[in-house]
């Protein structure tokens, strides 16, 4: 049985399998910090009996509470890195560029040097420069795998599309009064 690990970042709890932490990227600064965890949990449990001390509830088959880790980062990007962490880079290759750029620099601040250097890739790739239109089919391939009700996708997309044409029409003015 893997250990369960349980990062919190700011009030959003993620719980991961340990391996999962670490595997991926295991020179990187979160894997060190759950082995160091995983590490001082083994000692604490050695020195105060192991299961015995939890009342024998290991012994007996049911799952341990997970070690909980908290981290003072943006919860939405390390959702992201999780995915990434998770899936590889099929998690991260159809994410906008102003999503990559949050995970590229959660990626450097933990030390993830591939998930770096794939950010990078996806942002110097062609197109990616052409931010409206990366988030608007980014965001039409989450509606199309989220949102299973037909009436609710109809009327975000509705919205969606109002506010896109307020845009543009906004731009349009703005471009021929200068």
């Amino acid at each position: 049985q893997q250990q369960r690990i349980r990062l919190v970042a700011g009030t959003t709890p993620f719980t991961a399998a340990a391996p999962t932490l670490c595997e991926r990227a295991p020179n990187s600064v979160i894997s060190q910090l759950v082995k160091g965890r995983l590490a001082e949990h083994e000692r604490e449990h050695a020195h105060d009996g192991g299961a015995e001390a939890d009342g024998g509830a290991e012994a007996e088959g049911a799952e341990a509470e997970p070690i909980e880790i908290f981290i003072d980062r943006e919860a939405s990007v390390v959702h992201w890195l999780l995915r990434w962490l998770r899936e590889g880079d099929e998690a991260v290759a159809s994410l906008p560029p102003h999503t990559l750029r949050l995970l590229l620099a959660e990626a450097r601040h933990w030390g993830m040097g591939e998930l770096a250097e794939r950010c990078t890739a996806l942002l110097g790739a062609p197109g990616a420069t052409d931010e409206g239109a990366a988030a608007l089919s980014w965001l039409l391939e989450e509606l199309e795998r989220e949102l299973s009700s037909p009436p609710v996708q109809r009327s975000l997309l509705g919205e969606l599309w109002l506010t896109l044409t307020l845009t543009l029409t906004l731009t349009l003015t703005l471009t021929l009064t200068l």
